[in-house]
């Protein structure tokens, strides 16, 4: 049997800033329309068209910000959001998504280092 794949360039193209947020759902339509059999995507994306989804890996999201303004009272408050009970709920509500932030700031080195 042959399995029509559609990747993120079949479906739209060259991938600017303003259709990275749409990527995902431009595949899993592709798929939900039968256009292809299988899209590399977000598990949201495939909830949202009733598609089954096979994990095939996790991403790790971050907030980049300037080393000078780590520990500052505005950053300090936006942690706090991110490890308050909204956030959380908010974030489990949203399928594929779970929140695993510490809450303190480290380096580009730490966060891509090996485990011990």
């Amino acid at each position: 049997a042959v399995i029509r794949l559609k990747t993120v360039s079949d479906v739209v193209g060259e991938v600017s800033g303003d259709l990275l947020a749409q990527v995902d759902a431009a595949v899993a339509a592709t798929v939900a329309s039968s256009q292809a059999d299988v899209g590399f995507g977000i598990a949201a994306a495939a909830a949202r068209y009733d598609l089954g989804f096979v994990p095939l890996t996790w991403d790790r999201y971050c907030l980049a910000l300037r080393a000078g303004i780590a520990h500052s009272p505005a950053v300090r408050h936006l942690i706090r959001r991110f490890q308050g009970n909204t956030f959380h709920e908010r974030l489990h509500a949203m399928t594929g998504y779970e929140a695993l932030t510490t809450g303190e700031p480290v380096a580009w080195e730490q966060l891509f280092a090996a485990p011990p």
